[in-house]
């Protein structure tokens, strides 16, 4: 499953996350808070979910690739491995 880096704007995704980095830039490793919903596929198909966005860093960033919704993360809890 690959995240939706803003949910409002499929077509063209933004930057919707708070890294750990403090710097504004997304990377691997980056624990954040995620606002939105994320999919199956890294191009935004299969709608799959949006548990833990808007928890405070409640994600981790496993993942960044460049297709238009190619972030990979799993839960900062260790509960879920695979959220999108």
């Amino acid at each position: 499953m690959k995240a939706n880096q803003n949910a409002s704007q499929a077509s063209a995704p933004t930057n919707n996350f708070s890294n750990g980095g403090g710097d504004g830039n997304l990377a691997v490793g980056d624990v954040a808070t995620f606002n939105g919903s994320y999919y199956s596929t890294s191009y935004g198909g299969g709608n799959s979910g949006s548990l833990y966005s808007g928890i405070a860093r409640g994600i981790v960033v496993d993942k960044i690739n460049g297709n238009p919704f190619g972030v990979h993360i799993h839960s900062a809890d260790g509960r879920y491995p695979d959220l999108g």
